[in-house]
C-alpha cells in the first residue's frame, strides 16, 4: 500500500511540475525574443549531466537503503557512497541542471528566469526544513555528514 501512495504522490507531483513549466513557456510569449538558436545545443550537456545525476543518485539510494528519496519514500539510513560523497544534494542539482537544460533547448527566458528565481527557494526549503527531518530522523552521524560534505556544489572527498 505505501508503494502506491509514493507513486501516486510522486505522480501528482511530477504533473503539477509539468504544468508549471508548460504555463512558464506559454509566457513567452511576452517576451520580445526568445533565447539564441545556439541554446538548443548548448542544452544537450545539461541533459546529460543533470540526468545522470539524478539516475546515478537514485539507485545509490535504492542499493544503499532500499529507498528512492522521493517524496513519501525517505530513507532511514544515511548513505554517504556514490554522489553523496562528493555533495549531499545531487537528486536536487541535477533536477536544477536538467531544468536549466530545458529552458536552454526550449529557449525559453521565461523559464530560465523561473529557474535561477527558484534557486534561493530551493537553497531554503533545503536548509531549514529537510535538513533538520533528515537529522532529527537519521541521528549524530548525519550531522556529521553535513559538516564534511558539502551542500551543493561538488568536492573531492577526503580520503
Amino acid at each position: 500500500m505505501k508503494i502506491l501512495r509514493v507513486l501516486a504522490l510522486n505522480f501528482v507531483l511530477s504533473l503539477l511540475v509539468i504544468l508549471l513549466v508548460a504555463g512558464l513557456l506559454w509566457l513567452d510569449r511576452l517576451w520580445p525574443a526568445l533565447l539564441p538558436a545556439w541554446a538548443e545545443t548548448a542544452a544537450i550537456p545539461l541533459f546529460v549531466l543533470g540526468s545522470a545525476m539524478i539516475v546515478w543518485a537514485v539507485i545509490t539510494l535504492f542499493q544503499h537503503s532500499g529507498t528512492s528519496g522521493a517524496p513519501g519514500d525517505p530513507t532511514t539510513l544515511l548513505v554517504t557512497s556514490g554522489p553523496y560523497r562528493w555533495m549531499r544534494n545531487p537528486i536536487y542539482a541535477g533536477d536544477v541542471i536538467l531544468v536549466f537544460g530545458v529552458a536552454w533547448f526550449t529557449r525559453s527566458p521565461t523559464l530560465l528566469l523561473a529557474t535561477f528565481l527558484l534557486l534561493p527557494f530551493l537553497d531554503l526549503f533545503v536548509r531549514k526544513v529537510e535538513e533538520p527531518r533528515t537529522a532529527q530522523r537519521l541521528g549524530e552521524a548525519y550531522t556529521e555528514y553535513l559538516r564534511h560534505v558539502p551542500r551543493w556544489f561538488p568536492r573531492r572527498p577526503k580520503e
